[in-house]
């Protein structure tokens, strides 16, 4: 039985109102041709589900490979169904205009406005050549007013690249290829659960996204690709990944004189942590529309490395990761220096008794320091025929604060969280330095309030708080929620436990009013 990838020319499609005229191109998440809507007799582009690795076709017909891949071919079915409702509710002049959608051949096709031009990819290819910045910039301010669009309906693209960028004739930009997107959130703002696939270009990848930390994705991931696209289009050479970038020390260097304005702004776009990255498109905006200041005349270079033939977009399967809002955080404030470690600071008793799972040592040594005290006074007051003056015998309770006030404390200690959060600590510390007991820590986007233990955040009757209003209660288990109750911004919540990476997994959604939205 004979198989092939694509829809051969002249297959009709839709009862017969479309027919394939050439396939267009062919990607993780589906196939797009030219097509000719001839009822209308409009040229249009057509986009097909089909997964690499999982789909074959037989004939017209298209097939799962084995059935174990039925479930994952299933709910990516219904992502890309989403996908084109979604394009279809957006209005935007540089987001291509979606105006049909159908069930066929046991797949799904969307018709869409076909853009008479070249992708910002074949234009490097073609050119011989990278862009200069005047040519840039005009696409580049478009792509922000696309992203700014896209950003607002809490959709993230996650697969900005050269490729994904059509020129038309009159250099009119249009972001395509949603298939990689994800919708944090539903109409109804709670979190979308399902089996998901993670799509990334090397290159244009921030470490959010190589990790699959679907908590920490956000306008700044689209950003820091789109700054990865402008230092491909103006150097025509593949973007460093953020760990090459962290291998360098965090400075990105440039194999290609550009001008310092444009360095610092790609610089600031690559950032490997997203907090210090821009956090919205209008930040980027802001700073293309600032008056130019004296440059630099400082110049660095790279070794050039090697082009792959294509940018292709790799696909890997992850286990169901619905996600966490996360509200746009500022760019970090300069460095604080060394925090001040004071030696007398007094702690309450909640401070020293809290989280019995930490398994800190205080109980022991204040029990330990409790009894040898009563033989002592026990043994003055023997010798001393039953009296003492308090001033001349410490009691009890002196002599157990006076143990609180030998624990280490920090006051807006720099502190880095495991999952590569910047901020501030205030609370003890244990032996190494690391947070360790109930404290508080400060981030750029979020507040918690609860124990640590040796520099995670971990415990029980711990309160995280977003500046967009949302916030989590509960318990946490290594950096992660483990049980408990978040709250989203919009006032839905759910109840329930988290998964190992902290992801909401058994338990209900509820709306403002408590009314129950979805099992999980």
């Amino acid at each position: 039985m004979e198989k092939q990838a694509m829809l051969t020319p002249g297959t009709l499609l839709r009862g017969g109102a479309y027919r394939v005229e050439r396939a267009l191109s062919s990607g993780g998440f589906g196939n797009t041709y030219v097509v000719t809507n001839l009822n209308f007799d409009v040229v249009c582009a057509m986009k097909e589900f089909f997964m690499k690795g999982i789909n074959l076709r037989d004939g017209n017909t298209v097939t799962v490979s084995v059935p174990d891949n039925r479930p994952s071919f299933d709910a990516q079915r219904d992502k890309f169904k989403k996908e084109a409702q979604r394009l279809w509710k957006l209005q935007n002049d540089h987001i291509v205009k979606v105006h049909d959608l159908f069930e066929e051949n046991g797949t799904v096709y969307y018709v869409m406005d076909f853009i008479d031009g070249e992708s910002l990819g074949e234009r490097l290819k073609r050119l011989g050549r990278p862009l200069t910045e005047d040519e840039l910039l005009p696409l580049l301010r478009q792509a922000l007013d696309a992203l700014e669009s896209v950003h607002r309906q809490q959709i993230w693209h996650l697969d900005i690249k050269p490729a994904n960028m059509m020129v038309n004739r009159q250099e009119q930009l249009y972001l395509i290829d949603f298939g990689a997107s994800k919708q944090l959130h539903t109409s109804d703002g709670h979190s979308v659960a399902t089996s998901s696939a993670m799509a990334f270009t090397p290159g244009y990848a921030p470490l959010e996204q190589t990790d699959q930390n679907f908590r920490l994705f956000g306008p700044w991931t689209d950003l820091y690709a789109l700054g990865a696209s402008v230092f491909k289009l103006l150097t025509d050479q593949t973007p460093p990944s953020a760990s090459e970038i962290i291998a360098m020390g965090g400075q990105l260097t440039f194999p290609t004189p550009l001008s310092p304005r444009m360095q610092q702004l790609i610089a600031w776009m690559m950032k490997p942590a997203y907090t210090q990255r821009p956090q919205s498109a209008a930040e980027v905006r802001a700073f293309l529309d600032k008056p130019v200041a004296a440059d630099d005349d400082d110049e660095t270079r790279v070794v050039s490395k090697p082009e792959p033939a294509d940018e292709e977009t790799i696909v890997s399967a992850i286990h169901p990761q619905p996600s966490t809002p996360r509200p746009s955080t500022p760019k970090p404030s300069t460095p604080k220096t060394a925090p001040k470690v004071e030696e007398k600071q007094t702690l309450t008793a909640d401070e020293i008794f809290a989280d019995g799972e930490s398994k800190k040592p205080w109980p022991m040594i204040i029990g330990g320091a409790v009894f040898v005290l009563l033989l002592v006074v026990g043994g003055i007051v023997a010798l001393s025929g039953g009296s003492s003056s308090p001033d001349e015998t410490p009691s009890v309770k002196e002599t157990v604060e006076q143990k609180m006030n030998e624990v280490k404390r920090v006051e807006d200690m720099e502190f880095i969280s495991n999952l590569g959060e910047k901020g501030t600590y205030t609370g003890p510390i244990d032996d190494s330095g690391k947070p360790h007991g109930v404290g508080r820590a400060v981030f750029d986007s979020s507040t918690y309030d609860g124990p640590f233990e040796h520099g995670a955040m971990h415990g029980t009757n711990v309160t995280f708080t977003y500046k967009n209003g949302s916030s989590f209660k509960g318990e946490m288990h290594k950096d992660h929620f483990l049980k408990g109750r978040y709250n989203a911004g919009d006032g839905s919540y759910f109840e329930g436990t988290f998964d190992a990476k902290g992801q909401p997994e058994h338990g209900m959604w509820y709306d403002p009013n408590g009314n129950p939205l979805e099992t999980m």
